[in-house]
Formats: structure tokens, sequence, C-alpha cells
């Protein structure tokens, strides 16, 4: 997943799981069966999806529901690459650097 212009980004080639429990929200299901129909996304196996084009979301967390088909925290699921950080810190880091300027 990478952030452009507010939205967040699952790339292509992103592998999700198929299982949807209770949590997993009719709006983001909604959102799923419709990558599916359209080809966004197919089935490996059973248990797991690849996504065949990038798919935007307005926060880290439907981006991970989507991806994982139970509720989830996007900003503790989500590692910034070559940082050591989840989004959540990183974001907040960014935020106290803002203001420390």
């Amino acid at each position: 997943m990478y952030k452009r212009q507010g939205d967040f980004i699952v790339e292509e080639g992103a592998i999700g799981a198929l299982r949807e429990a209770i949590s997993f929200k009719d709006k983001i299901k909604s959102v799923r069966d419709d990558a599916i129909r359209t080809g966004q996304i197919t089935a490996l196996d059973e248990k797991n999806f690849r996504v065949e084009q990038d798919i935007s979301f307005g926060s880290p967390s439907a981006a991970a529901v989507f991806l994982f088909g139970t509720s989830r925290n996007g900003r503790t699921d989500w590692l910034v690459r070559g940082q050591g950080m989840n989004y959540g810190a990183w974001k907040d880091s960014m935020i106290d650097k803002a203001l420390i300027e």
C-alpha cells in the first residue's frame, strides 16, 4: 500500500485473504465483491486472492479491511518501507516534525 493524493492505494500484486469475518463491513464487502466481479482481484485458491490492478481507499484501515476480510487498524497494520515503523507512528512523527519547524 502507498499513499497518493490523500488516497491509500493497495498495489497490483498484493495478496489478500478471501475469508469474511463477522466484523467485515457491508461497504467494504461491496467494494470487494465489485473488485471480484470486474477482475480487479482474482482468486488464487480457496483462501487467497491477488490484486490485479491498484485499488484506492480513503483510509489505511479500509485498505487493510479489504485485504484481510476482518476488522483492522490500518495505522498499526501497515509498515512504512525502509522506516522500521508502522504508518501511525510515521504519521505522528511527521506531525511532530511539522510542529517543530
